[in-house]
């Protein structure tokens, strides 16, 4: 007799209301700059000394497309006139 691992399959809207996943935090709240409130996934890795996970209402969203790009632009000694003519030629955002 052979045994086969299997488990059952849920959707987003089933998971995110799982009472495992809402008792190991794996179910957040967290603020996105254009939703507001949005739920979604923690990180499944538990660590006893390193915090890896997201703690309600945290922001851990990546930066916006060309947030940083300005500053980046003048660490590598682009001038402020330079920048303004990429900006204008679209060749990046800003």
């Amino acid at each position: 007799e052979m045994a086969v691992p299997c488990g059952e399959v849920k959707s987003v809207v089933e998971l995110l209301s799982d009472p495992q996943l809402l008792a190991r935090n794996m179910v957040v709240d967290i603020e996105h700059p254009k939703l507001g409130s949005v739920k979604t996934f923690n990180n499944p890795i538990k660590f006893s000394e390193i915090k890896a996970e997201v703690q309600p209402g945290e922001n851990p969203l990546d930066p916006q497309i060309g947030e940083h790009s300005a500053a980046m632009l003048q660490k590598l000694g682009y001038t402020g006139e330079d920048i303004e003519k990429l900006k204008k030629e679209k060749v990046i955002w800003v």
